[in-house]
């Protein structure tokens, strides 16, 4: 290269380094270090001063004190080992038989999961994160306050029961899909998204195993209230999500949050421009 310059400079011409243009593409390791240099760690303690952070937490132990009892209770009462009902259902039917709707209860929620799921991607590139939350966890009010009046009003039909769980597997869809998604936008910069996730595990995980313990002691005197109780908690996650923002704190330069696929467009056409 000082070859090169001194011969430029004998000759009197001057030779300009090429600069790539925008529209070229920047190779890995480039963009690898620049994602370095813009992200600094934060501390633990500026996490729990995030207000919109510590209340997505309260969110997923509020929803999940909503939702972990619901199955199990649903299960009791559809097989014939809950309320008086369903002994009476179970007495006009095997054992076997009520194990196979406890099962079925599952299934259908995992099949409507599923549907969910898959079409999120697409769904999301019409309405925002928080639009979609807010419906996927509207589903768990008339679920829980369905199966209650079912068991009143309709003597705990087992077809009517399982109908329910269809609301069941949207809300699941939504909460896991948001659950990893949520996180990552509101931890953007801040690289701890790793730690967040995991204390997210950990109110999700607390939150089932109270919910059921308490919950299940309810319905010991009355599966009605202690669905109604569920839905109670269903209405209080509602009101904290019309609190979110989701939107991070960290992130000098946000990007779109609206699409999942367009990080997804964005990792197609980086690799591409690598190959070439």
């Amino acid at each position: 290269n000082r070859a090169r310059n001194k011969e430029s400079k004998g000759s009197g011409k001057t030779t300009a380094r090429a600069v790539p243009s925008s529209g070229e593409a920047t190779s890995p390791c480039s963009v690898a270090s620049l994602s370095k240099r813009s992200v600094q760690t934060v501390t633990h303690v500026e996490l729990l001063r995030n207000k919109n952070l510590v209340l997505w937490h309260v969110i997923i132990f509020m929803w999940h004190m909503s939702n972990s009892p619901v199955l199990p209770l649903l299960g009791q009462v559809v097989s014939g080992t809950g309320t008086s009902v369903s002994r009476r259902l179970s007495a006009a039917s095997s054992d076997r038989e009520g194990m196979l709707w406890a099962c079925g209860l599952i299934v259908i929620c995992n099949l409507v999961s599923a549907v969910v799921a898959a079409c999120t991607n697409a769904m999301i590139n019409y309405v925002s994160w928080k639009v979609l939350l807010f419906s996927g966890f509207l589903c768990q009010v008339p679920r829980t306050v369905g199966i209650a009046l079912i068991m009143r009003f309709a003597n705990s039909n087992r077809i009517l029961l399982s109908v329910t769980q269809i609301l069941d597997g949207v809300s699941a869809a939504v909460n896991g899909m948001s659950c990893m998604v949520v996180t990552g936008i509101l931890t953007e910069g801040s690289g701890r998204f790793g730690v967040v996730t995991g204390s997210i595990n950990m109110v999700w995980a607390a939150a089932a195993g109270i919910s059921n313990i308490s919950i299940g002691f309810l319905a010991d005197q009355s599966y009605e209230a202690a669905f109604y109780t569920c839905g109670g908690f269903g209405v209080l996650t509602l009101i904290l999500v019309t609190m979110l923002k989701i939107e991070s704190i960290y992130d000098k330069e946000p990007l779109d949050r609206f699409s999942i696929s367009t990080g997804i467009r964005l990792a197609r056409k980086t690799s591409s421009h690598s190959l070439s």
